[in-house]
């Protein structure tokens, strides 16, 4: 299974998104709209159960050029993530 957003969106160019576990390491980044993080840290070792925080902005195409809006749709555009491995 993979984390992603819901469809339909319109107009995202890019977004950027921090994903980290309790410690606050830096678990999983991507620039990609579509996200698709499999659950696997940034050595490809699937990451333990838990809840995982994330940080970031998506980008979104308009008439005047690009803004920038934060993931969450609040103003620090953050939150959390439950990762259930099933192991």
């Amino acid at each position: 299974d993979y984390f992603h957003p819901f469809k339909p969106y319109r107009f995202v160019v890019k977004i950027d998104m921090k994903v980290y576990n309790r410690w606050g390491v830096l678990v999983f980044e991507t620039h990609d709209p579509e996200i698709h993080w499999d659950g696997a840290d940034k050595t490809g070792k699937i990451v333990n159960d838990g809840y995982y925080p994330y940080a970031g902005y998506y980008y979104v195409q308009g008439i005047n050029g690009v803004v920038r809006y934060p993931l969450s749709g609040q103003r620090k555009g953050g939150g959390m993530i439950q990762v259930i491995t099933g192991r």
